[in-house]
């Protein structure tokens, strides 16, 4: 992560992505959370004077991401009917 041209943290983004540096780095509230379908950082950041400072360690991001289910396909689209 840079902040002003330099680096302040590398590494994983599980491990260098936290609520406490993102609010250090840019000046927001902000949660880090797992993403649902991804299992990596999601961050979420709150409307501008909202809340003081970040809440607490984030919650730990799995190391590696699930699997994408290769059995999964979108439904087919309702034909158009036009008369």
């Amino acid at each position: 992560m840079l902040a002003a041209g330099r680096v302040v943290a590398a590494g994983a983004p599980a491990d260098v992505l936290t609520a406490e540096l993102v609010h250090e780095v840019y000046g927001v509230r902000a949660e880090v959370l797992v993403h649902p379908l991804t299992g990596r950082p999601l961050i979420a950041v709150a409307s501008p004077g909202v809340g003081a400072a970040p809440a607490g360690p984030a919650a730990p991001v799995p190391a590696a991401a699930p699997a994408a289910s290769a059995a999964w396909t979108p439904a087919p689209a309702d034909p158009v009917r036009r008369g």
